[in-house]
């Protein structure tokens, strides 16, 4: 199994996207090429990627020829994929809401209804053995996510539950993970046991709560002897900078000097919230402009600075020239138009 900690991430929707059927019903090879290199510029060696059930269901062809041309391209920039199979959050995935609109919501994967039935649950699994086959070199893929943010919702847990044993069948080498928002709930999955822990912590009010809770998840993973993922944050909630903007260096320095064995920042590119009663406020999240520009010079040194175990004695410069741009990200539409 290849390594898995050291890494430093951040979740990847293009910038154009609202959602996971909008990322890959209109992926843009071109796009994402500059995009892992905005990844790269950050000193980042993984993207955590939420696939699309539904699109792969409309046409399999076309999301396969997107997600193969995506995972070599992250290869070529040393970059391992963690790939979301499923997500619980947002709107149901209506027809209506899978236009491709510029107000379009988060959706969930599958449906509410699937989930909660059984007796639907053949699609997604055949959709976990197609992508677990498909997932099975460590060098490109550092594992598989079957969902974000499950919860304690007992069919939701059942249901993640029986893809976790789809994908160790189909691929018994590759690791496998869950999105958990507490570290607590990653024991929920045992038949087969997780390789590696996640937790959430998007919005911790001050730097002390956010170094207990850091704490707290690492000192728990360890007692079941696994490593531990934060695999979202954003900043902290008290800080100078506008509580809608993005501040990632408000919380960067905290998890580079933690005991953490990977992160990953919500969220590369700069988009409206990914929530619309979040969007609706105003919320901005992300880093880089389409055209690599970045909202915050400040962020991106943050982010960019790798810790001192990782720089092995080299002097890692301070900054880096960023061309930096404060400013929402303008004519926000779908599919990139």
């Amino acid at each position: 199994m290849a390594s898995l900690t050291g890494v430093r991430g951040a979740i990847y929707f293009p910038a154009r996207s609202h959602n996971h059927y909008q990322s890959w019903a209109a992926y843009d090879p071109r796009v994402a090429a500059n995009d892992l290199d905005y990844a790269k510029r950050l000193n980042l060696n993984a993207v955590r990627v939420v696939l699309s059930y539904h699109w792969w269901r409309e046409n399999r062809r076309a999301f396969a020829d997107a997600f193969d041309d995506f995972l070599l391209r992250a290869e070529n920039r040393g970059i391992r994929v963690l790939p979301v199979l499923f997500e619980s959050i947002g709107e149901q995935p209506t027809n209506a809401r899978r236009r491709p609109t510029g107000d379009a919501p988060a959706l969930k994967s599958p449906s509410g209804a699937t989930v909660r039935r059984p007796w639907r649950w053949d699609g997604p699994r055949e959709f976990t053995r197609w992508v677990a086959n498909r997932c099975t070199d460590p060098d490109v893929v550092l594992a598989l996510e079957i969902m974000n943010e499950p919860g304690e919702y007992e069919p939701r847990v059942n249901f993640v539950r029986e893809m976790l044993r789809v994908a160790d069948r189909a691929a018994p080498a590759v690791p496998l993970t869950v999105g958990c928002k507490d570290v607590r709930l990653n024991t929920q999955f045992s038949d087969p046991e997780l390789d590696v822990y996640q937790f959430h912590m998007n919005l911790p009010p001050t730097e002390q709560r956010a170094r207990r809770e850091i704490r707290d998840a690492v000192t728990f993973a360890r007692t079941h002897g696994k490593p531990v993922w934060l695999t979202e944050w954003q900043r902290l909630r008290r800080s100078p900078r506008s509580k809608l903007r993005p501040d990632y260096a408000s919380l960067a320095p905290i998890i580079r000097e933690s005991a953490l064995d990977g992160d990953f920042f919500w969220q590369l590119m700069l988009k409206p919230a990914y929530m619309r009663k979040q969007r609706e406020k105003g919320r901005i999240n992300g880093l880089f402009h389409a055209d690599g520009a970045v909202f915050s010079a400040a962020d991106a040194n943050a982010l960019a600075k790798l810790p001192q175990s990782e720089s092995r004695g080299d002097t890692v410069p301070e900054s880096v020239e960023w061309t930096e741009r404060q400013k929402p990200p303008k004519g926000f539409d779908a599919g990139g138009n």
